[in-house]
């Protein structure tokens, strides 16, 4: 199994947000996930401590 076919396995929603985060070790990637295209967009990534900051 990957990212790409079943991205709420990875991917968590971000409470009371729209959008998700990927844990990918000390960064995070913030992503909009779309199922009926099948279509994941990274929106931000940077580091778990000033990522937050950012959105």
């Amino acid at each position: 199994m990957d990212t790409k076919e079943n991205p709420h396995h990875f991917f968590e929603r971000l409470s009371g947000r729209d959008d998700y985060r990927l844990r990918v070790g000390d960064y995070r990637a913030i992503a909009d996930i779309d199922d009926r295209k099948k279509r994941i967009e990274v929106t931000l990534i940077g580091h778990r401590k000033r990522i937050y900051k950012d959105i």
